[in-house]
């Protein structure tokens, strides 16, 4: 939202309020505003009926002011968004489009005129001829013109809700973008989806810009989908023999001391394939990394057309511990495990030392090849389920032992008062982001959270097993 509000700061009076931690009520901040246009970020799934909640309530406090939506989800789903109360939807990326439908809006109080906009119409017709078709396709660019080009974040407009925003036991973080897209195409991920197979990151001069701007000592999630990659063949031959920006990137930093702090997301293989370069980024500051890890059985990373081997994950694990770098690995549980699955993946986490496990279920994704293939197994499309808590494929096992088996695995790894000391130890923790953080793992761990999941599954049964009941379409909520 920062980045959106830096493309329309010259335009407008802007805000962002954040109404997960925002005291007041949205009617207050409406009310003390009086804005010409609300815009709604709907980034994920799981955010749909949010999204149409909160549009209801601008709508009863504010008429005739225009809702516009854009994000993530939306953009691959906008069907969830044609409700009265949402006037138009932006499709993609959003700074530039929703920079110009302000332009349009200033200049002829019109939201129908601009490119990749749906709009509802005056017969309450939601309509998507302004929307172009673009086939996807296999762009990589570093030092992109479009990402330099970007509006700097205003970064002030939420300085106010800082205190309130952790990540992990971290208290404070700022985020930033440093590239978009992601050049692999797994099957559960939408994220190439919706942009088209493109792969973009800015130059190294805007990155560093961004860095400075912030306070010293920061924790910096790293937001890309996929950081710290390496230069394809075809654009390799357009530097020198040997340079690779992403290590001279970590050299920069390191040079600054500036004091970050970064979290990353990062491919196992990559890792394997530049240990190098990765233990440069750990002397600038590189603290912790997500891997998608997947899974530790060849056939479950084949299933899912990740494009790494089950060995890539043990070594990446490795030489990242040895450079003093710690793992959020992001594990998926499959709808066909058995108890004994479970129980290996126990161990797995165990014995290589993941200090941050992240269990979440098979959830097809709207838009993803996933959801095309499955879309007509699905026990329920009600958007709340999809929050990687729920099975909304049926499993092997019956409902409560699924989600026995699956809260052990957070048991498994809860912490103890090592880990909690160590975290304690840490600048950007207190007390109270520590204590809220063990607290999560404990309500992960505890199969009582996870009632709905199993009525869900339970509920399910009779429908799976009467005749041709696999071929029936089910009815989006």
């Amino acid at each position: 939202m920062e980045y959106i509000a830096g493309a329309i700061v010259d335009l407008a009076d802007v805000q962002i309020l954040d109404m997960r931690v925002d005291p007041m009520s949205l009617e207050h901040h409406l009310q003390a505003f009086k804005p010409d246009l609300v815009g709604i970020r709907e980034g994920y799934t799981v955010d749909v009926n949010t999204v149409r909640e909160v549009a209801r309530g601008v709508k009863d406090c504010l008429p005739n002011v225009p809702v516009v939506v854009g994000g993530h989800h939306i953009s691959l789903s906008p069907q969830d968004a044609f409700v009265p109360s949402v006037d138009a939807i932006v499709i993609g990326e959003g700074e530039w489009r929703f920079r110009e439908l302000i332009q349009n809006l200033k200049r002829d109080n019109r939201l129908d005129t601009t490119p990749d906009v749906i709009f509802q119409n005056s017969d309450g017709i939601f309509d998507d001829s302004n929307v172009r078709i673009v086939k996807k396709n296999s762009l990589k660019e570093f030092d992109s013109p479009m990402m330099n080009e970007r509006p700097l974040p205003v970064r002030h407009l939420v300085d106010h809700y800082r205190e309130d925003y952790f990540f992990l036991y971290h208290e404070g973080p700022v985020s930033i973008e440093t590239a978009r897209g992601c050049i692999y195409r797994c099957n559960f991920c939408s994220v190439h989806e919706f942009h088209n197979g493109e792969y973009r990151v800015q130059g190294q001069d805007q990155t560093l810009k961004q860095l400075v701007e912030l306070p010293k000592n920061s924790w910096v999630n790293v937001v890309d989908d996929l950081a710290i990659q390496e230069l394809p063949a075809a654009i390799k031959r357009q530097y020198p023999e040997g340079f690779d920006p992403m290590e001279q990137l970590a050299d920069q930093i390191h040079e600054m001391k500036l004091g970050h702090r970064f979290w990353m997301q990062v491919r196992a293989d990559n890792v394997v394939r530049n240990p190098g370069k990765f233990a440069k980024w750990a002397k600038a500051g590189l603290d912790t990394v997500l891997i998608g890890l997947e899974s530790f059985d060849q056939q479950d990373l084949d299933s899912v057309s990740k494009g790494t081997k089950a060995g890539d994950n043990v070594r990446a694990i490795e030489i990242l511990h040895d450079v003093g770098i710690r793992i959020w690995g992001g594990v998926i549980i499959f709808q066909q495990w058995t108890a004994r699955n479970f129980d290996h993946l126990k161990r797995s986490v165990a014995q290589y030392n993941i200090e941050f496990p992240q269990f979440t279920i098979m959830t097809p994704l709207p838009g993803t090849k996933l959801w095309r293939d499955t879309e007509q197994d699905l026990i329920t499309k009600e958007p709340r389920f999809f929050d990687f808590l729920h099975s909304v494929l049926p499993t092997r096992l019956s409902g409560r032992k699924f989600f026995e088996e699956y809260a052990s695995l957070w048991r498994n790894v809860g912490g103890g008062l090592d880990r909690a000391r160590r975290m304690l130890s840490e600048v950007s923790t207190t007390r109270e982001s520590v204590r809220r953080f063990v607290k999560q793992y404990k309500t992960l761990s505890a199969v009582d959270t996870y009632q709905h999941g199993i009525e869900l599954l339970e509920r399910s049964l009779p429908r799976l097993s009467s005749p041709r009941s696999d071929k029936q379409p089910i009815q989006s909520a």
